[in-house]
């Protein structure tokens, strides 16, 4: 419990606990987002303070006379604060009472006594004084150590000057800590100095003017000359009579309350909202990807067909040639070639199935090339728009290691693998040969149905004119073939393309499942290459998503405990 005279009841001790909780919530909300550990400290401190005596904190210029003034204070002549004409207080100073003859000087960073003094404060026991170097010091560090020691006080003592009164930097300086909701009294200083009634009310009515535009509120002024001691006693009487009285309770819970305040308020500033626009911009560009993604799929899908049209021609052209050998072969005029299958077969490998395999071969490596370039394309395009945000992430979450790995041509390889057994099952020499045996078949079927047609007698005749002059048999064969061999022409197509087309398929299924297969790996090695940084992004995001709900949470109850400390003194008023 807190070190001072007054016992607390058990509905105050219950507001202390939840107060010390409440500290203990923001320490660790602060803590892997302060990157300066200074707010983090700042909370501790006051946590810490809770436990300490009542602290009145001495702040104002250093040629103001505060350090006469707390010597005055503590109703000694003795020097316990240095008195000079330049700045002489380097360090923040605790005095704290010892015995009801003595008190120690101590500096708060060091844990070090500087020094004993003996002197007759009673009414210190349960105060700590602080004296604190000028808040325009020119001394490097001063202000600093004024500010950080300052959100610690339970009550601020503003000491300033009759001769310059309410200065510019003063009011900076008390425009700065009134964020801190502290309260603050001001004490005019070297009064002794202003010979005439009217100069005095002159400096009260100015400090008073410029008091409540600075702290949006009216501080109490009290009148003192160190110098002399007077008003030093109405000083000294005010603060005892704090620490005595009930309200000794509300100051020093809500000057904690001010510090969580304020530290909270500059860390949504300072650290959230700064994250929270950069992680809003990465879930833009995380969705970005995810669209150039499917466009590009989506265009890699229409622009297969044109790849697909190309071997279609290289079939097509291969249909076509066959169409004109069965057409010039199976005629009558030809009747000869077609009884030598083998001679057919050779003029079929020629004129037909020339260079077929190296053209669809040639083809398919084609869509490989194509392939390879436009995945390596989109690779890099994805990977370059997400180095151009990790290059802005680094001042805020770090280094982002990220390795990009090219396209494999080996995978794609894979492909003219498949294609060439495709086509290799294409077999060009027995389909030749197939044809060739189909085409002597038609002539010899054409024949035989002309033997009919004519009879017995009459074929035996025509064979052997036909074997003499071959012209009475040619007649008889022509009749014949008017009507039998287009149809034969016409059904030796159908068979070949049918094969054909069963090829077609064939390929284009190999393509199709190659096609798939490499675009769904391509994705997969982008998404792999950038998952540090939207891995990053997404637990970043989920992290400040929770702190911003843990933030509301101490809000709420930063506002809750506000409301029973005022309650707690309305009912002791």
């Amino acid at each position: 419990m807190p070190r001072t005279a007054v016992s607390w009841t058990q509905h105050q001790k219950q507001i202390l606990e939840r107060e010390r909780k409440l500290l203990a919530d923001t320490e660790q909300l602060l803590g892997p987002l302060d990157a300066t550990d200074g707010s983090r400290r700042l909370v501790e401190r006051s946590r810490w303070h809770l436990e300490e005596l009542f602290m009145v904190v001495v702040v104002g210029e250093f040629n103001s006379g505060k350090s006469r003034f707390i010597n005055s204070l503590l109703g000694t002549e003795k020097t316990i604060c240095p008195v000079g004409v330049t700045p002489t207080t380097n360090e923040i100073q605790i005095i704290k009472h010892i015995s009801d003859s003595k008190v120690d000087v101590y500096r708060p960073h060091e844990l070090a006594r500087i020094r004993s003094v003996g002197v007759d404060v009673d009414w210190l026991k349960n105060i700590n004084v602080v004296d604190t170097p000028g808040t325009n010091a020119i001394i490097e560090g001063h202000q600093e150590l004024t500010e950080e020691f300052v959100p610690r006080a339970d009550l601020v003592l503003f000491v300033t000057s009759a001769e310059r009164p309410f200065t510019d930097s003063e009011r900076k300086f008390l425009s700065r800590i009134a964020s801190w909701k502290k309260k603050i009294v001001i004490v005019l200083n070297k009064i002794d100095i202003l010979e005439q009634e009217e100069q005095l009310k002159t400096v009260i009515a100015f400090i008073q003017q410029h008091a409540i535009t600075t702290l949006d509120f009216q501080p109490q002024i009290f009148l003192t000359s160190a110098k002399s001691n007077q008003g030093i006693e109405d000083v000294r009487r005010y603060i005892s009579g704090i620490v005595q009285d009930q309200d000794v309770f509300v100051l020093k819970l809500e000057n904690p309350l001010g510090v969580v305040q304020q530290v909270l308020n500059e860390f949504e500033v300072t650290t959230l909202k700064p994250r929270k626009a950069l992680l809003q911009d990465d879930l833009k560009t995380i969705g970005r990807i995810h669209n150039i993604m499917k466009t590009f799929r989506s265009e890699m899908d229409r622009d297969l067909s044109f790849q697909e049209a190309a071997i279609d021609n290289v079939l097509l052209r291969l249909l076509d040639r066959a169409d004109d050998f069965i057409l010039e072969n199976l005629r009558f005029a030809n009747f000869s070639n077609v009884m030598n299958p083998t001679a057919l077969q050779g003029q079929f490998e020629k004129d037909v199935s020339r260079n077929f395999s190296r053209e669809v071969e040639d083809q398919i490596g084609n869509t490989v090339t194509w392939l390879l370039e436009k995945t390596s394309m989109h690779s890099q395009e994805v990977f370059s728009l997400v180095l151009r945000k990790v290059e802005h992430q680094k001042k805020l979450f770090g280094e982002v290691g990220m390795t990009f790995s090219p396209q494999r041509a080996h995978v794609l390889m894979d492909l003219k693998q498949t294609s060439r057994t495709v086509i290799e099952s294409f077999d060009q020499k027995k389909e030749g040969e197939s044809l060739a045996n189909s085409m002597k078949n038609a002539v010899l079927t054409s024949a035989a149905t002309g033997i009919s047609a004519v009879g017995i007698g009459a074929a035996v005749a025509s064979l052997a004119a036909f074997d003499l002059t071959g012209m009475t048999g040619a007649g008889v064969l022509a009749l014949t073939s008017l009507v039998i061999i287009p149809r034969q022409r016409i059904t030796l197509k159908k068979n070949f393309r049918t094969k054909v087309n069963r090829l077609r398929q064939e390929l284009k299924n190999a393509l199709k499942l190659h096609f798939e297969r490499e675009l769904d790996a391509s994705a997969n090695a982008v998404l792999d290459s950038v998952s540090p940084y939207t891995n990053l992004v997404t637990n970043e995001t989920k992290k400040l998503d929770e702190t911003q709900l843990k933030l509301m949470d101490l809000r709420k109850e930063l506002v809750h405990l506000r409301s029973e400390i005022q309650n707690h003194k309305a009912s002791a008023e």
